[in-house]
């Protein structure tokens, strides 16, 4: 997800990037915008896919 939104981020600042990304993924979970793929309880991660609440 991280270099579809950034696609125009130098590989060395990816790593932040991804940590931005994650923020808003959590900044939005926790207001019932958006959540994790998969049965109730999957935790919040870089490698999981996320979906409009």
């Amino acid at each position: 997800m991280t270099t579809a939104i950034n696609h125009d981020v130098p590989k060395a600042l990816l790593p932040m990037a991804q940590r931005n990304v994650l923020a808003h993924l959590i900044d939005l979970t926790s207001r019932g915008v958006t959540g994790p793929e998969g049965p109730a309880g999957t935790p919040i991660d870089p490698d999981v896919a996320f979906s409009i609440i």
